[in-house]
C-alpha cells in the first residue's frame, strides 16, 4: 500500500504482529494505534528500495522493540505522536538505528523503557538527526543514562551537521533520563555568555 494512510485501530490490543512497513506508509491522526512487539522499517523487506516511513500524530505502543534501517535502507521520520517502548526483558535492542538507517527526530516523545545500556544502539553508518528547531523529547526510564545519551550524543547529527553532548539538554530527574535540544532562546543566552567570558579573558 504504497503512500497509504493507516488509520485506527492498526493493530489491536496484544496484538504480537511484527510490523514491517511499505513505503510511504504513514501515521498521521491522533487516533492511529499500533499495539505490538515491534515496529521495524526496512528490516524484513523483499524489495531492495530505500522504505520511508513518517510519525507526526498518534501512538506506537511496542512491547520490545523499535528500529530503522536492515534488509532495506529505511528513512522515519518524527514530527509528532508518541513511540512507548515497553521492557519486557527481551533480547532485541529497544532502539536501534541500523548502519543503513535514518531517523529524522523533530517532534514528538520518544519513551524508552529498558534496563540496559545496550538497549538505545546507533549503529555505525546508522543517521539519528534532530532536525532545526526539533521539540522532540526523548525519555528513558529505568536508571540514570546520563552518561549513556552523553557518549550517544556524538554519534548524533543537528540538521545534518555532526554533534556532541553540549548540544543538548541531558538531564536524570525521578527515575527518567531526558534528552532534548535546547530552545533557540536557550542558545542565544549560552552564545552571549560565552562572548561575554571571551571578551572578560581578552581584557
Amino acid at each position: 500500500m504504497d503512500g497509504a494512510t493507516r488509520t485506527s485501530p492498526w493493530g489491536a490490543a496484544g496484538n504480537t504482529k511484527h510490523y514491517d512497513f511499505e513505503n510511504g506508509d504513514k501515521i498521521d491522526g491522533a487516533s492511529d494505534v499500533i499495539q505490538g512487539k515491534k515496529v521495524f522499517p526496512g528490516t524484513t523487506a523483499a524489495s531492495s528500495s530505500p522504505i520511508t516511513f513518517d510519525i507526526s500524530a498518534g501512538t506506537l505502543n511496542l512491547s520490545q522493540a523499535f528500529g530503522v534501517g536492515g534488509a532495506a535502507s529505511a528513512t522515519a521520520t518524527m514530527t509528532g505522536g508518541e513511540i512507548n517502548i515497553a521492557d519486557d526483558n527481551y533480547a532485541d535492542t529497544g532502539f536501534i538505528v541500523r548502519s543503513n538507517g535514518t531517523f529524522n527526530f523533530g517532534g514528538g516523545v520518544v519513551n524508552l523503557a529498558e534496563q540496559q545500556e545496550a538497549d538505545f544502539l546507533i549503529e555505525t553508518g546508522g543517521v539519528f538527526n534532530w532536525t532545526t528547531g526539533s521539540t522532540g523529547v526523548f525519555n528513558w526510564t529505568g536508571g540514570d543514562r546520563t552518561s549513556r545519551l552523553t557518549t550517544l550524543a556524538s554519534s548524533m547529527t543537528i540538521a545534518g551537521s555532526a554533534a556532541t553532548a553540549a548540544d543538548f539538554n541531558i538531564a536524570y530527574d525521578s527515575g527518567v533520563t531526558t534528552m532534548t535540544l535546547p530552545e533557540p532562546a536557550t542558545m542565544s543566552l549560552l552564545a552571549l555568555g560565552g562572548l561575554a567570558m571571551l571578551r572578560r579573558r581578552r581584557s
